[in-house]
């Protein structure tokens, strides 16, 4: 089944938190709803023979570019061996921190045992004029810089489509998000304009603060509810990290209802690819 940004998977997950402080795999993971939206049947028109008519159609296509995510967060911090022995645990009953997602099979270079990670904001114009670093037109799939693409993996995006990522996700001075740290690494939500791009997807009233096409805000801001950003791990082979932002005051999202996350990953579903996208899942809690 192609995985389009209409499919939205609820996703209900248990993160342990340990002292580390590190992102790691939830405790669980699970689809409790996953549905997509019902393609409208045909209109039609009578035809007269020797008639010329004008037709105004307003019309709505799926995208098969973006798989969708929302969800909620519970979670622990705790104090255990490496045994696995609980010696006390504190429950967190409002999270903070960020929902991470890659494609990639190895674990992020995060900063492990006082190691200075290796997570930074992804500057997706930088691949032009820097060898190794994905442009998003390699990501996109529609070029190819020093054969980066073959690294990074391509999504079937074609050049100025309207959901191609750089038409999705934005980076100015007025949009803005919470600062914060991927493990002992800062993560400026106020920095380079260049770098970090982000969304901020739909609410109760289906008004996206800062999707494409929006108005732009006036003057610098936090940015608005249910942020996304695009961070990258540096060590090679270079993936992307598609985060959300845990929201600490939940309000009515998408559905009306309030969730602590929401977030789009990229999936190719053109043509005749029915092919999945894996996607592994990490959770940091502060």
């Amino acid at each position: 089944m192609k995985l389009k940004v209409i499919v939205l998977l609820l996703v209900l997950a248990t993160a342990a938190l340990y002292v580390a402080a590190l992102p790691e795999g939830p405790s669980t993971l699970s689809v409790a709803s996953s549905s997509r939206r019902i393609v409208t049947d045909a209109s039609n028109v009578s035809a007269l023979a020797g008639n010329v008519s004008q037709l105004n159609i307003a019309a709505q296509s799926t995208s098969q570019s973006w798989q969708g995510y929302y969800g909620n967060i519970t979670g622990t911090l705790v104090l255990d061996t490496s045994s696995g022995f609980r010696l006390y645990e504190w429950s967190v009953a409002n999270p903070s921190g960020e929902v991470y997602a890659t494609t990639s099979i190895t674990v992020p270079q995060w900063g492990f045992q006082g190691q200075v990670g290796n997570i930074s904001c992804w500057n997706y114009t930088r691949g032009l004029s820097t060898s190794d670093y994905p442009h998003y037109a390699e990501v996109e799939g529609w070029n190819s810089y020093d054969g980066e693409s073959q690294q990074i993996g391509s999504f079937g995006i074609a050049q100025n489509a309207i959901d191609a990522i750089n038409n999705t996700f934005r980076r100015t001075s007025n949009l803005t998000f919470p600062t914060f740290y991927v493990g002992n690494q800062p993560i400026n939500g106020t920095g380079n304009i260049d770098e970090c791009p982000t969304l901020s997807l739909f609410n109760a009233t289906n008004v996206s603060t800062y999707g494409a096409g929006e108005p732009l805000p006036a003057g610098p801001q936090e940015g608005g509810r249910y942020q996304e950003v695009i961070l990258i791990d540096q060590e090679p082979p270079m993936k992307l990290l598609w985060t959300a932002i845990i929201d600490l005051d939940p309000q009515p999202g998408f559905n009306r209802v309030p969730w602590d996350f929401e977030m789009i990953v990229p999936e190719d579903g053109h043509g005749i690819d029915t092919a999945t996208t894996e996607y592994n899942f990490y959770v940091e809690l502060e």
